[in-house]
């Protein structure tokens, strides 16, 4: 009875609409940036020993290209439009400073996406 006959589903005709009025698939997010890696200083205290050190933190930096290559439709154009400079953090973990005690612990306190 479901997905037979000749009464098709919201969801199918929505979906060979915007097939059919959009030829091409949509650009990739990575086409509206341009990417590089950088490293910037976080003072973070261990979890274990409690001391605090400065720790150099990786960073992926996305910042938006001037104008679009390539042929675009309005689609991809209202999204280059909204897009924003950003920052990834990369590193999720870092090694503690002490030489007694070297664990490992998870970054707090520092967000995982910046906008610039």
């Amino acid at each position: 009875m479901f997905g037979k006959g000749r009464h098709r589903g919201l969801a199918e005709t929505i979906g060979v609409a915007l097939i059919s009025r959009y030829n091409t698939p949509p650009m990739d997010e990575r086409d509206f940036f341009d990417e590089n890696e950088s490293l910037k200083p976080a003072n973070l205290s261990c979890l274990f020993c409690h001391q605090s050190e400065t720790y150099e933190i990786r960073w992926l930096v996305r910042t938006k290209k001037k104008a679009l290559r390539g042929q675009t439709d309005e689609r991809d154009r209202a999204r280059f439009a909204k897009a924003r400079s950003y920052m990834l953090r990369r590193d999720d973990f870092v090694q503690c400073k002490n030489p007694r005690c070297r664990k490992r612990f998870e970054i707090s306190g520092v967000q995982s996406v910046v906008f610039l």
